[in-house]
């Protein structure tokens, strides 16, 4: 547990960094850290000991991540 706190404030501060340099938007950097917060989290919407659709949720989290990553990325080169 103290070790995955340790990662998620190693993550928040390069994010943190990254956004004030202006490589990402504050909000892009929020929507990371909580996602990565809710999949460290041992509470889910689902539980995950539930075949298949208990990890549903964590998964869709992971693809919205990743969907939402693209569009920022395309909308930065754009601009």
């Amino acid at each position: 547990m103290h070790n995955d706190r340790e990662n998620l404030e190693k993550i928040r501060d390069e994010l943190s960094t990254q956004s004030k340099k202006g490589l990402c938007s504050w909000k892009g950097a929020l929507i990371i850290i909580l996602s990565l917060a809710y999949l460290a989290s041992p509470i889910d919407l689902i539980p995950d000991f539930l075949p298949v659709i208990g990890q549903a949720d964590d998964l869709g989290v992971i693809i919205f991540d990743i969907l939402y990553i693209i569009r920022e990325y395309r909308r930065s080169k754009t601009n």
